[in-house]
């Protein structure tokens, strides 16, 4: 104990005898505890914004893409394999097809340039997005042919500032589409229109923007 009491009168005198030396190394020593907080925080939150990021796209999610032919050209998906996947493999919860084209959708007096994504209802649950104002189109609506829409964020803030565009009549490519819902934002600005699957890239009678 009288050991430990002489070597701290020591230090003290030390530390008294050369401040300036003494400051300088307390600083120094500050400086690096605070850059490795400061980089371990910002490892921490990259790596919660990548893991955020993936979890947006559905972390148990499946795409498939057709390939090329042996004869040239690529092979096509159709309604038919959609079917079969949804119907023969027993471990997936739901199948969405999708087909994407670009387009122009115009409402509330201003226009916007987005992307244009043929799918099933199943897409949202898919894909994590859920629904903030209104409804998503259902099977009900597939069969009917229904020209029904439901806006992501970016698209229903830029089409329709300070306004619910639910019941609200936008075009695309030139065909009319009733607003019937909004999707929850989701981090980014992405701008792209969900619509009901149909052949090729014709525009389906069913679109959710965002």
């Amino acid at each position: 104990m009288l050991q430990i009491k002489k070597l701290s009168k020591a230090a003290f005198k030390s530390i008294l005898k050369n401040k300036m030396r003494s400051m300088l190394t307390a600083l120094g020593i500050i400086i690096g505890v605070a850059a490795v907080i400061v980089m371990i925080a910002i490892g921490k939150g990259a790596s919660v914004r990548i893991q955020s990021q993936i979890s947006s796209l559905g972390t148990d999610m499946l795409m498939i893409r057709p390939g090329s032919s042996s004869t040239g050209g690529y092979n096509r998906f159709t309604m038919a394999d959609v079917d079969k996947i949804r119907n023969e493999a027993t471990l997936i919860k739901a199948v969405s097809p999708m087909v994407r084209t670009g387009a122009q959708a115009i409402g509330g007096g201003t226009n916007w340039n987005t992307s244009i994504n043929g799918v099933s209802p199943d897409y949202l649950y898919i894909r994590n997005y859920e629904i903030e104002s209104g409804e998503m189109f259902t099977e009900r609506d597939d069969h009917a042919r229904r020209k029904v829409a439901a806006l992501g964020k970016t698209v229903a803030n830029e089409l329709f500032p300070d306004q619910d565009p639910v019941g609200e009549k936008i075009r695309i490519n030139n065909t009319p589409f009733m607003v019937i819902g909004v999707l929850k934002e989701k981090g980014g600005r992405a701008a792209w229109v969900v619509t009901r699957m149909m052949s090729y890239l014709r525009l389906p009678p069913r679109c959710s923007i965002d």
